[in-house]
């Protein structure tokens, strides 16, 4: 009898003991609390963080909601809420891109996205407290390969918080990330006042430099072109003292920011609002003959040694009639020692494709987007895909100059504009080309993507010139 009382009690203790190290459970109704309390709460930083206008500092939220409770379960969907919001916009985007597309098409975008990166984090939450796990989360929903579809990563809390200092800030941010999220309370109370003292001293030194566009003019032609035959192209207006065609905005000289060297020729930023790619061959070489009249004003009209830059894919497929096109305009560039950039789509003669800004005149080159759109673009089980460089480093020299170069959805992603600072010659200056002329009166994606590439911009301290195509302004009848 004796025996069995000591039986009994050592297994009432091992069951105690077992219970006692399984983090003490909440109970099931503060369980569910806990989790729609943070998911709510990721759906809110998300939301603040990714919608115009960017609040990126709100991302620092993240590791102090993640040590809330260091639980599994309510961890688990902390991140679920936030890709959820700061994603949503995917949807709109897809339904604009393909509006014949039924509305199952959008969601499932958005879902698969959702869950693809979120799927990290959920391993991640089976043990909260670790270090090791948060930080691997953090990198492989940032970097290749999972960082090709690498949306609202949690790192670009540094562009805020560390403006000029670049790789450096993004190391620090992932320290100080996972810091706040991982270590103990008073080693996490240490961690953020040094974040606090780092990012007041990076900003007060890099504010001058770091929060002025780089030195160039604007152009804009908003007349769309006719579908089906050639427009007569409108002139692009001088500066001051020249006479110019009516119809474009007159460019306006900025000031080089301060610590970057004055550098003798303009950048002329091109802006279009010519609306959706064109669907007939008519029509692209209808849309091509009024942008080389276009470039040929703006070389006339402008200093010599000008960069000019188009928007992303304005010029379509590039063929040898496109090359005869632009020939002229090639040619009064070299004369002048001016550079057109042009964005176009080539073919490598291997049933694939690549998005590119051409370099005509004093500096040619091609430069491709490290990583095209996942579906539209990238396929890599379709031919006909664009293919992606994942592991290509170093600046593009583009117009002379060492240049990082963000095509379109690389400015919604942090490994394409730090692949490119991975030198030992960085680059000296970014520039951002887009085509949203799909885009619909309600879409905010072109407005993130413009944030994101300025704060990108403000974390690498380089000045920032960007041109993209817009939706065409239809006259009111």
């Amino acid at each position: 009898m004796t025996a069995f009382a000591k039986f009994g009690e050592s297994g009432l203790r091992t069951r105690y003991s077992h219970r006692s190290q399984n983090n003490n459970p909440l109970p099931d109704a503060a369980a569910l609390l806990s989790t729609v309390a943070l998911l709510g709460a990721g759906f809110l930083v998300g939301w603040l963080a990714w919608h115009p206008p960017d609040r990126f500092l709100a991302l620092w939220a993240i590791p102090l909601l993640w040590r809330f409770r260091w639980r599994p379960l309510p961890n688990r969907f902390l991140f679920l809420g936030y890709y959820a919001s700061a994603l949503f916009p995917v949807a709109t985007t897809v339904h604009e891109f393909w509006p014949r597309a039924s509305l199952g098409g959008p969601a499932l975008a958005w879902a698969a996205g959702t869950l693809l990166l979120w799927i990290p984090w959920a391993w991640a939450a089976h043990r909260p407290q670790s270090p090791w796990r948060f930080t691997a989360a953090l990198t492989a929903t940032a970097l290749p390969p999972l960082g090709a579809i690498g949306l609202a990563s949690p790192l670009f809390a540094a562009c805020p918080t560390f403006p000029g200092l670049g790789l450096a800030g993004l190391v620090l941010s992932v320290v100080g990330l996972t810091m706040l999220a991982t270590a103990p309370r008073r080693t996490a109370w240490v961690t953020l006042l040094l974040l606090l003292l780092a990012g007041t001293t990076a900003n007060v030194l890099q504010t001058p430099a770091a929060h002025r566009p780089a030195p160039q003019r604007t152009a804009s032609h908003q007349r769309p072109v006719a579908p089906e035959r050639p427009p007569r192209p409108q002139g692009i207006a001088a500066p001051q003292g020249i006479a110019a065609p009516q119809g474009i905005a007159a460019p306006q000289g900025i000031a080089a920011p301060q610590g970057i060297a004055p550098r003798q020729e303009a950048w002329v930023a091109v802006t279009t609002h010519l609306g959706r790619a064109p669907h007939t061959l008519l029509a692209w070489a209808g849309r091509n003959l009024a942008l080389r009249r276009m470039a040929l004003d703006t070389i006339r009209l402008h200093p010599a040694g000008s960069a000019i830059l188009f928007p992303e894919m304005i010029a379509g497929p590039w063929t040898r009639w496109s090359a005869g096109v632009w020939r002229p305009v090639a040619r009064a560039a070299r004369e002048r020692h001016d550079t057109v950039l042009l964005g176009a789509v080539l073919s490598d003669g291997k049933d694939r494709k690549l998005d590119v800004l051409l370099g005509l005149g004093a500096h040619p080159s091609v430069t491709a987007a490290r990583q095209p759109i996942p579906l539209s673009e990238w396929r890599p089980w379709a031919p006909g895909s664009f293919p992606a460089s994942w592991w290509t480093f170093g600046p593009s020299r583009v117009a002379g100059h060492r240049t990082a170069v963000l095509v379109c959805y690389e400015q919604l992603l942090i490994w394409p504009t730090a692949w490119s600072f991975l030198s030992t010659t960085p680059p000296t200056l970014m520039v951002a080309v887009s085509n949203h002329g799909w885009a619909g009166p309600g879409d905010i994606e072109p407005r993130m993507q413009a944030d994101a590439a300025a704060a990108l911009a403000r974390l690498f301290g380089v000045p920032l010139v960007s041109a993209s195509n817009a939706p065409a302004h239809v006259p009111r009848a």
